[in-house]
């Protein structure tokens, strides 16, 4: 019955405060030693009791003048005024008669040996690392497992302590659609990407934005060659050269990331959905615990840098949201009188397509996934509402389609040919990534003209605004905000601002 009870025992963690508290220690053996070195460092007042003592023991003694050694047989005159006692002696009986002195005084114990069910507490497996104090228990009953818990915690510490920001990514910049398309990660991929992530020593905290021009990992890690050679490997960047991605480390990381938020790297700078998109890349990450206060402290105080860039440099831009130029690209090429368009997605951008469009002579054709879309009254006569699963029957009639969400395999692709109409001409506008539109279909069809992201961007040129300018303006605001990656890294490496 008592094995039962004592499987069952739970515990309350404390961290006790003996400076200057006179603590008991019974025993003069390695048990003894590994109890008096930790107390002799808190400096606490230790009296140590035993006929004999180790030399680990009488090295200690001479180390620290809190310790006071009796190399005599346990008498109940050492119990005046103490705490707390350890009994580590080899005599069970002995140790279970002071147990049993030390309740009638009041004073606080715990044995080695099998007595210690009747002890008033334990002491787990801990350490003491830049302040930070962790303890390990088991309730009493797995001492080997704790001991490697916290040898592994130890080492991540370590890590901890040379934990650095990083970027690690590629954007339209650096890769053609063609080439960034294999490299992006959406559904199971992403996933499974970031369960290997989480099985690496010394990435601590990351979130991965995976936007349709760009794939970013933004991480705190132990910036080690071996631990950022097994990233590249997870994210297939060990395939491209130096020159096909980036790598921003420590400040650079964090213009990098302030950079993105405030839409100066996105196809149309200046375009204001990358906020919401790192919002939601971090929430994602959050709830499926990649990330924590840390990086939060980051991602918070880049939105905060990014609107102030944002605020400077707005001005400068001849600004276009990517549906707005999609609209733009459209009124250039088309006619857009009678025309019938779909519009595949009923997401933001999807819903600002439609908002953009409908002031326009045509019928649109809005199609949906899962969920259906409301639609204003004085516009249904213009918006004809479908499923997914329904739009081969709206193909054939269809003389714009736009695919304005998101999968993990093509939309529309060469299957789908024999329900588009042959004798005029088709446009079709892909804004995902991956790519929802199959290449292939203009390529089986001549009267149907594809484009995608990257056409757009090279349509609509950076030349509509002086980027140079926009850039030193930027800069210099990351610059003035130097302390913001100092208060970060400060808290992550342990450090005290106020001592630098």
């Amino acid at each position: 019955m008592a094995s039962n009870v004592n499987r069952k025992m739970q515990t309350y963690p404390i961290n006790l405060i003996l400076k200057n508290k006179k603590c008991l220690i019974v025993g003069g053996g390695k048990v003894a030693f590994r109890k008096l070195e930790k107390l002799a460092k808190i400096q606490s007042n230790i009296v140590l009791v035993a006929p004999k003592i180790n030399k680990a023991i009488e090295d200690l003694t001479q180390k620290y003048e809190n310790i006071t050694v009796f190399k005599e047989d346990y008498s109940d005159k050492f119990l005046d005024g103490t705490f707390l006692a350890f009994l580590t002696s080899d005599d069970r009986a002995l140790n279970k008669k002071i147990m049993s002195k030390c309740k009638e005084c009041n004073i606080l114990t715990c044995a080695v040996d099998d007595n210690w069910p009747n002890n008033d507490f334990i002491t787990p497996a801990s350490f003491v690392k830049d302040d930070i104090n962790i303890a390990i228990s088991s309730q009493g009953k797995a001492c080997r497992r704790t001991r490697m818990i916290r040898e592994s915690l130890s080492r991540h510490i370590d890590m901890l302590s040379g934990g650095e920001l990083i970027i690690l990514g590629t954007d339209h910049n650096f890769l053609n659609i063609d080439m960034r398309e294999p490299l992006h990660l959406v559904g199971d991929k992403l996933l499974k990407v970031a369960d290997m992530l989480l099985h690496i020593w010394g990435i601590h905290e990351f979130m991965i934005l995976n936007t349709c021009n760009r794939i970013d990992l933004i991480a705190i890690i132990h910036n080690t060659e071996g631990v950022m050679n097994a990233i590249k490997m997870m994210f297939g960047f060990n395939k491209l050269s130096n020159n096909d991605y980036y790598l921003k480390i420590g400040q650079d990381a964090v213009k990098q990331l302030a950079f993105t938020a405030a839409g100066l790297m996105s196809q149309t700078p200046g375009e204001k959905h990358i906020t919401a998109q790192v919002k939601d890349a971090i929430n994602f990450a959050k709830e499926n615990n990649w990330a924590g206060a840390m990086l939060q402290q980051w991602i918070d105080s880049t939105l905060h840098l990014a609107k102030h860039i944002r605020h400077d440099t707005e001005p400068l831009f001849h600004h276009v949201e990517i549906e707005q130029l999609t609209v733009k690209y459209i009124k250039n090429e088309c006619k857009l009188d009678n025309l019938i368009v779909l519009i595949i997605g009923t997401g933001e951008i999807g819903r600002s397509l439609l908002d953009n469009l409908i002031k326009e002579n045509i019928k649109i054709i809005w199609c949906y996934h899962k969920n259906y879309p409301k639609i204003s009254e004085k516009h249904k006569d213009k918006v004809e509402v479908i499923n997914l699963n329904e739009i081969r029957n709206y193909l054939t009639e269809s003389d714009i389609v736009i695919s304005a969400t998101s999968a993990n395999q093509p939309i529309l692709h060469t299957g789908h040919a024999p329900f588009l109409d042959t004798f005029k001409d088709i446009l079709m506008v892909d804004l995902a990534i991956p790519r929802n539109i199959s290449p292939e279909i203009s390529s089986v069809m001549s009267n149907v003209k594809i484009i995608d992201l990257d056409d757009l961007k090279h349509w609509h040129r950076r030349e509509n605004c002086n980027m140079s300018e926009v850039y030193g303006i930027s800069s210099k605001i990351v610059e003035e905000h130097k302390d913001m990656y100092d208060k970060i890294i400060y808290a992550l490496q342990g450090e005290n601002k106020s001592s630098h």
